[in-house]
């Protein structure tokens, strides 16, 4: 049986611990949503960039709305 994580398939049923996972975060994504879009990250944020220089490169690999994306697209970053 060919990896289907390798293959980049989807795993949508549960027959595969992996699929498990992919599952509940598609049925939770909406709640996970709501209930981080409004902290107050700013002091994060801060303390974050002032580590980089200025107009530097960020790799956002988190899983969320994008609100730190556009934090650091805001304050001048590459994402």
């Amino acid at each position: 049986m060919a990896d289907p994580v390798a293959s980049g398939e989807r795993l949508v049923g549960t027959e595969h611990p992996e699929g498990a996972t992919i599952a509940f975060y598609d049925r939770e994504a909406d709640t996970y949503f709501r209930s981080t879009l409004a902290n107050d990250l700013s002091d994060l944020y801060r303390l974050f960039l002032s580590q980089l220089r200025t107009g530097g490169l960020i790799l956002d690999a988190g899983s969320g709305s994008g609100r730190d994306t556009l934090v650091f697209l805001d304050a001048g970053f590459g994402v």
